[in-house]
């Protein structure tokens, strides 16, 4: 019988076989580690290449945020300007209705001329 042969050998030398199995077996968990440390360090070079990423992605936000904030100034000091001039506009249109209408309308007329020459100086409509 081969198979009480190969039990026969196995048992006469058992330390040589032990020998082998954990050789053989300490070759795999070698090749194991080694595969696991280069997954390892590509998974760390990704994280890397991430955090670069999310470090210019960040910038990115801040300079959005400051333009939205200079927008925003810049949009608020325009609403400021043109309530002045839509209250100068009113203005003119009360003293164009408050002016005589049978009669000499040169004192408003006049008087109109000059608040829209000082108003002149106060906005950045008038063209010249």
């Amino acid at each position: 019988m081969p198979g009480l042969a190969i039990l026969r050998l196995a048992g006469a030398n058992w330390k040589l076989l032990a020998g082998i199995i954990l050789a053989t077996t300490i070759g795999f968990l070698w090749l194991r580690l080694q595969t696991v440390n280069a997954q390892l360090e590509a998974r760390q070079a990704d994280v890397r290449e991430l955090q670069n990423i999310n470090r210019s992605n960040m910038a990115e936000i801040s300079r959005y945020e400051a333009d939205k904030r200079r927008n925003d100034a810049a949009i608020i000091a325009e609403q400021t300007r043109r309530q002045k001039v839509t209250s100068q506009l009113d203005e003119l249109r009360r003293e164009i209705a408050s002016a005589p209408r049978n009669g000499c309308v040169g004192p408003a007329v006049h008087g109109l001329i000059n608040s829209l020459r000082n108003a002149d100086a106060d906005h950045k409509d008038h063209v010249r």
